[in-house]
């Protein structure tokens, strides 16, 4: 089924936000506890804040992002409880329906 939303350019990532959400969403396609998945977030901001330093800068682009790119993940959109559409991935080969 086709996505109700165009799809995002790797610019979403630039911001902490986003590349704190991208990185999150990589652990959890990869089955890390939610838990383990906070404590991680905690540790780039917290190295973030001590370097100055965005995410992306320090660690690279966000892996889901180019797991896109490459159709190995597919951006699933979903409506928002009260606000905006979220993505979240699924695994898959990208299909033009």
């Amino acid at each position: 089924m086709p996505s109700d939303h165009p799809p995002r350019d790797s610019s979403s990532s630039s911001t902490r936000e986003g590349w704190l959400r991208d990185f999150a969403l990589l652990l959890r396609l990869r089955g890390v506890d939610g838990a383990r998945i906070g404590d991680a977030l905690a540790e780039v901001e917290s190295y973030c804040d001590d370097s100055g330093q965005e995410p992306k800068e320090a660690f690279g682009e966000p892996v889901v992002t180019r797991l896109e790119a490459k159709g190995s993940v597919i951006p699933d959109w979903r409506a928002g409880n009260g606000g905006p559409g979220r993505k979240y991935p699924r695994r898959g080969a990208r299909r033009d329906e």
